[in-house]
């Protein structure tokens, strides 16, 4: 019996002393784990902040060059035809779009949604126009016929993506 008391003498405090000595250590490197990430997630945004907001401005820029309106008073040239007219005008939208499409790295789901939304609805809005004029006909036409389907909506494809655009380039710079 005073062997057991001895034993357990000597084992109740060295257990005490290893449960403390591994709390401590384990809290230690848990707190020595965060602070690298930490670290790490402060330098990774010195890197990325500007790419994102380099992004942000380019899909700004892609937004302000699809729509319709800035669209059509680049692409349109006396003489052309609305069918004409109408294939430059997705044609353009189609490069432009493809000219940014990297930039979706940078952006969350739901933005580079609006956008491509905002890409296809721009193109629909063409295609309707063009369905309602004869191919043949003069691109003025088509022209009025477009600026008559936007003056319809209470915004347009673009400005629904940009303002969506916008939110979200707030939120990183805050």
């Amino acid at each position: 019996m005073e062997t057991f008391l001895d034993i357990i003498q000597i084992v109740v405090p060295a257990a005490l002393v290893f449960f403390t000595a591994y709390y401590l250590l384990k809290s230690f490197l848990r707190a020595e784990a965060e602070r690298r990430k930490r670290t790490y997630k402060i330098g990774n945004q010195k890197i990325v902040t500007p790419l994102k907001l380099q992004a942000f401005e380019r899909l700004t820029l892609l937004l302000e060059r699809i729509s319709l309106q800035s669209l059509v008073v680049r692409t349109q040239r006396s003489g052309m035809t609305s069918r004409n007219l109408q294939m430059e005008l997705i044609k353009t939208i189609r490069s432009e779009f493809e000219h940014n499409l990297v930039q979706q790295i940078y952006i969350s789901n739901k933005t580079w949604e609006a956008i491509k939304t905002a890409k296809e609805e721009t193109t629909k809005a063409i295609n309707i126009a063009a369905t309602r004029i004869n191919e043949n006909a003069e691109s003025m036409e088509l022209v009025n016929m477009i600026f008559e389907i936007i003056s319809r909506l209470e915004k347009t494809p673009t400005e629904v993506a940009l303002q969506i655009l916008k939110e979200e380039a707030r939120n990183v710079i805050n």
